[in-house]
């Protein structure tokens, strides 16, 4: 595969992935979910570490994909929007 194919391939990837999560977290939040989305040009580098930072605080359960996250409890949501705005 030439370079230009890998790129449309991961792309394509990227944005099924995407319309995926949008899917399913408009789902969540109608189940009561609370959605954080932080700003792009400032925490793109930054989901990881966020990612991270749930996995290891938060009571409830959440989702992400890139800076969009929901989160099951709205304390959480809250936490997170405390500690990473």
């Amino acid at each position: 595969m030439n370079m230009q194919s890998e790129y449309l391939n991961k792309m394509s990837q990227d944005l099924a992935n995407e319309i995926d999560f949008d899917i399913l977290s408009d789902m969540m939040l109608a189940a009561g979910w609370t959605p954080v989305e932080f700003i792009p040009f400032t925490y793109s580098k930054q989901a990881k570490d966020i990612a991270d930072w749930a996995e290891q605080h938060c009571m409830g359960k959440w989702r992400h994909c890139g800076v969009k996250f929901v989160f099951e409890r709205a304390a959480d949501a809250t936490a997170a929007i405390l500690k990473w705005q």
